[in-house]
């Protein structure tokens, strides 16, 4: 038990008026900020508590870029874990940048020495080829920190899907349309195929953004094609028009990953849309041994991050600078008219 009253026991009176009047005069000078300044940590107007590693929590606290007497801090490559699942990624790597340069790519858990206020942008699973690639991006701070501490999750790779199962329903009889059971289709139809979209259980398919489907059909029979009511979007250039065809037609459009139900076990709900075919006037359209030229050909593709092959900075997208096909899915399917 402290006691004042008594010399010899505790501190003296004098002594702790002596403290109290120097840290009056520190929380002056350092602006009401003592002691976070005084431990290395920057602090807005609006508050709130510095994080293990000095990097901002999104309550106020702004990364730091003063930390008296530590001149480099060690920065942790994720760790990364897959998602869903408990198998190890260990082998993976990852591309990192610092202050907007690329560096040599590190492995999962590897280690790299960076100088405090260093921003990094960090592409997990970089050209991996079982995993959809990630970015995580933050600025260093005093202490040590691993990448998937402040990564929003990030360090949870996805698993591609490079066999979704597509389906299409013929309109007149409901069943699974085949080469041997084709859908009807007459001159000037306008018609809707119920069409399911099931991604595999424990994996994804552009999980950071969109599918892109394709749809090709020879524009003398077809008007248009479409999905649902998906917005449209720019064709791929790696989608060639289809050898069988004399004169085709390509359409494009975006279904969002969130789109997709999931549960918090992988599982996913089947994705119920519509295949839209309007025909030509003066057309029937009829398709040869589940082939020829009027047939509706589509394909699905998914978005992945790449790097320019002449910049060297990072693009995202379904093929990259030089038209090259990204990601994991191209799955093809289409429908046959009778």
């Amino acid at each position: 038990m402290l006691k004042l009253n008594k010399k010899g026991d505790g501190i003296p009176w004098n002594a702790l008026l002596a403290i109290a009047a120097i840290l009056l005069v520190v929380n002056i000078i350092s602006g009401g900020t003592f002691p976070g300044n005084f431990l290395g940590q920057t602090q807005t107007a609006t508050g709130g508590a510095a994080t293990g590693n000095g990097v901002s929590d999104g309550t106020g606290v702004t990364a730091t870029t003063s930390c008296p007497g530590i001149s480099g801090v060690v920065l942790t490559a994720g760790p990364t874990e897959e998602k869903w699942a408990t198998t190890a990624t260990t082998s993976e790597w990852h591309q990192l940048y610092l202050d907007g340069k690329s560096q040599p790519l590190m492995k999962d858990a590897a280690t790299k020495t960076v100088a405090p206020g260093t921003t990094y942008d960090i592409y997990y699973a970089f050209n991996s080829s079982t995993y959809y690639a990630a970015k995580a991006s933050g600025v260093a701070g005093c202490y040590d920190f691993r990448t998937a501490d402040n990564d929003g999750n990030k360090y949870q790779l996805y698993r591609a899907d490079t066999a979704p199962t597509i389906s299409i329903y013929n309109r007149h009889n409901g069943n699974l349309n085949t080469p041997a059971d084709n859908g009807t289709l007459d001159s000037g139809d306008s018609k809707t195929m119920n069409m399911d979209i099931s991604i595999t259980a424990g994996k994804a398919i552009s999980p950071y953004s969109k599918l892109v489907v394709v749809l090709q059909g020879n524009s003398t029979a077809y008007e248009k094609l479409s999905i649902g009511s998906y917005d449209s979007t720019p064709c791929p250039n790696n989608a060639a028009a289809l050898a069988d065809f004399t004169t085709s037609s390509t359409w494009c459009y975006e279904i969002p990953y969130s789109k997709f139900t999931v549960g918090s076990d992988g599982t996913y709900s089947t994705l119920t849309t519509g295949l839209n075919i309007k025909v030509q006037s003066g057309v029937n359209p009829v398709a040869t041994s589940g082939s020829g030229a009027y047939m509706v050909n589509g394909t699905i593709q998914d978005e992945d991050y790449y790097k320019h092959t002449i910049t060297q900075v990072v693009g995202y997208g379904v093929q990259d600078n030089t038209n090259t096909e990204q990601g994991f899915t191209s799955i093809e399917f289409g429908f046959y008219p009778q």
